[in-house]
């Protein structure tokens, strides 16, 4: 290690700094914060989806139309995994497929971001 590869700190102690290294974990960060915040949104709006079909939400609110719009794509991998289509109880549906997709989207997002901590490591 030479001289300019040395960094002085308040304590007197030289610690030596890797400049290629903190960039590495700067966009490390930003990879896993990124991964993060997709996923749980994905999981969030999934919760949503899940919460307005067990109390039956009017499907003709804007919200409810833009939660079951935007859900349907990664549910649909997962609705045909019971043997019942659901369980309704007057308009009230339990969609079991649903928390399937929580759960393997929860665990995806895990494994994304670990993998985005190994990949810079």
């Amino acid at each position: 290690m030479d001289f300019q590869s040395m960094q002085q700190n308040p304590w007197g102690y030289r610690v030596a700094t890797d400049i290629s290294r903190e960039r590495t974990n700067h966009w490390q960060a930003i990879a896993t914060r990124v991964i993060d915040l997709a996923g749980g949104i994905l999981v969030c709006l999934l919760l949503a989806r899940f919460v307005f079909m067990l109390l039956g939400a009017n499907q003709t609110n804007g919200l409810a139309t833009f939660v079951y719009g935007f859900t349907t794509p990664f549910v649909t991998p997962f609705a045909s995994l019971f043997n019942y289509d659901h369980f309704a109880y007057g308009v009230s549906h339990f969609e079991g497929f649903t928390l399937v997709a929580m759960a393997v989207y929860a665990l995806i997002t895990a494994g994304l971001r670990r993998l985005a901590t190994l990949a810079w490591w």
